[in-house]
């Protein structure tokens, strides 16, 4: 799912600012290609390519209890991927596959003609080597600018959210409420007319919320439909109060 996918990123992001280094994923290259290296291996045999697509895709079913597929990277245009990429703070360089090639592949020794067709398969392959851009604010991705303005009343906490609550971003949040803790809040009110995603991230941080005012006791105001499905998806909106949809 395209949510899960972000946080990866924002994760990985993170560490390689810590640690430096690069990474390097070949995912997207194996989904587009991978049928037609294969076909090659296989002398373009139509049983064969047939009892391959069919035994893969068992695999694939039997390997995990989601649907694959549903995220940028395996869209069709390749321009979302590289743009998802660079909007979540990384820097892209591509590597053909053709150039790492061993000097002949041990399963198809002694059928030249067939070394030679997988060989020029992998030259529409690319893999991807990504390192962090230096110039990228990390509060600044997909083109929006996450802020947090809070506001006490007593024992009432306002909040207003701007731009994308996620893995990122979360700890902002976190550390804005842990800031403003003056004993228990009776109610704390979220305003997320300008919020425009959440993710898990952003979901745990408004978990410890309802554990600290109790059942009932946070508000959400103005939520636009996106980010509700989001909540509801983790039971969290059965604690929430006045739901309103912007």
């Amino acid at each position: 799912m395209q949510q899960e996918l972000e946080e990866v990123f924002s994760n990985i992001r993170r560490l390689l600012s810590r640690h430096g280094g690069s990474w390097v994923i070949a995912d997207r290259a194996f989904s587009l290609h991978d049928q037609h290296i294969a076909s090659a291996a296989l002398g373009h045999d139509p049983a064969m390519v047939a009892f391959y697509k069919a035994v893969t895709a068992r695999a694939a079913s039997s390997a995990a209890d989601v649907t694959l597929g549903k995220n940028v990277m395996f869209d069709p245009d390749e321009d979302k991927a590289v743009s998802f990429v660079r909007d979540m703070g990384f820097e892209l360089r591509e590597v053909c596959c053709y150039d790492y090639l061993p000097r002949e592949f041990g399963a198809l020794r002694g059928v030249p003609e067939r070394d030679e067709d997988v060989r020029e398969a992998f030259r529409d392959v690319f893999f991807w080597e990504l390192t962090v851009a230096s110039a990228v604010d990390a509060r600044e991705h997909h083109g929006q600018t996450f802020s947090a303005k809070a506001k006490v009343a007593g024992r009432v906490l306002d909040i207003a959210l701007t731009g994308r609550l996620d893995t990122l971003t979360a700890p902002d949040l976190l550390d804005l409420y842990r800031g403003c803790e003056q004993g228990s809040y009776e109610r704390i009110v979220l305003d997320f007319a300008d919020l425009d995603y959440i993710s898990s991230a952003g979901i745990r941080v408004l978990m410890m919320m309802v554990k600290a005012t109790g059942e009932g006791g946070v508000r959400v105001a103005h939520a636009r439909p996106n980010v509700r499905e989001a909540i509801d998806m983790t039971g969290l909106g059965e604690f929430l109060t006045a739901w309103e949809e912007g």
